[in-house]
């Protein structure tokens, strides 16, 4: 009970007081006021001493005056302690908010979503083929859902997701297969859409080489609801896709906002971002700001708690002097009592 338990916030649940069922401070986590090592906080531990019986809860001896294993935190333990806590916090914060991302899907301009493809046609090594899909530019990767078959009146169809190295080559699959016939069958093909790893959302790192979804969050204005695609709010920027004016507008560094207000009405037009390189300047130097700022708030936080917490030792300390200087008087009083008493 002696060490520095600095291991306290490596778990996702903080020490609780059993009594007030507070979370420890810092000066809480080796504070053991009874012999049997039952903790509790400062505050409780007054309380029971000075409006209750003055007894543990656990064993129920009396409480003595001071704790019976004290060692308060360094100052370098409490920095350890603050940047332990911030780290926490930022991990909640984070998987807090990715939590918002399970129903969120974002429109990929690399992917390409095929359907009404034949058995044949529905294999990885096929669909690469030079003579087949391949013939439009290099595939990173194949996936093909076998959960979802369509039944027809030649067979089942398939769908497959075809994700290529280049937005062009997806952009000139997706011009010239839809809406064509391949071995019998109108094939559609469309911008594919993506969601995130569920681990991703979690905020636990994911280990499979093969993931398909998404491990970083992706570009806002390609994000919609299920709802949005439902309501079809994402067809604009799809055919912002096909028509090329999305690779225009990062070629010349134009918000591609603008691009899509100049070929729509303004009360239909998709807010988008703007190219990769000014949005992400954009966002990081704000994102850096409110760090610092997040930061230096939580920073004066901390510094407020610590002050909090010396006065708090101070004013106890200051009535444990009060208290005894009394028990004295009293018992002089009691002396002196008792004399007189022998004297009569």
């Amino acid at each position: 009970m002696s060490g520095f338990r600095s291991d306290i916030l490596a778990n996702d649940d903080s020490p609780e007081c059993p009594l007030c069922v507070e979370p420890l401070e810092i000066d809480d986590i080796n504070f053991f006021p009874c012999e049997c090592g039952y903790q509790v906080c400062h505050f409780c531990w007054h309380r029971i001493r000075t409006d209750e019986n003055g007894r543990c809860p656990a064993c129920r001896k009396m409480y003595t005056e001071n704790p019976a294993s004290y060692r308060p935190a360094t100052d370098e333990q409490v920095q350890e302690w603050k940047a332990m806590k911030r780290q926490k916090e930022k991990r909640s914060k984070s998987s807090d908010s990715r939590k918002q991302l399970v129903d969120v899907r974002v429109l990929q301009k690399n992917l390409v979503f095929l359907t009404g493809l034949t058995g044949r046609l529905a294999e990885p090594d096929v669909i690469r083929r030079p003579d087949h899909f391949g013939q439009y530019g290099k595939i990173v990767k194949v996936a093909i859902n076998s959960q979802n078959t369509y039944s027809g009146q030649n067979g089942p169809s398939f769908c497959a997701y075809v994700t290529y190295q280049r937005y062009e080559d997806a952009r000139r699959c997706v011009l010239e297969v839809n809406n064509t016939f391949l071995e019998g069958r109108l094939v559609k093909a469309q911008f594919g859409t993506n969601k995130y790893c569920s681990l991703f959302i979690k905020n636990i790192p994911c280990n499979k080489p093969d993931c398909m979804y998404l491990h970083e969050i992706g570009d806002e204005s390609a994000s919609f609801s299920k709802q949005d695609m439902q309501l079809g709010k994402h067809a604009q920027l799809e055919s912002l896709f096909l028509s090329g004016e999305i690779d225009k507008a990062h070629s010349n560094s134009i918000p591609i906002s603008t691009a899509v207000s100049s070929n729509s009405h303004p009360s239909t037009a998709v807010p988008v971002a703007r190219s990769p390189h000014s949005a992400a300047t954009a966002v990081s130097s704000t994102t850096q700001q409110h760090v610092q700022l997040r930061e230096q708030h939580e920073e004066q936080l901390l510094q407020q708690q610590v002050e909090q917490q010396q006065k708090a030792r101070l004013q106890l300390q200051q009535q444990q002097q009060v208290q005894q200087q009394q028990q004295v008087q009293n018992q002089k009083q009691q002396e002196q009592q008792e004399q007189q008493q022998q004297q009569q």
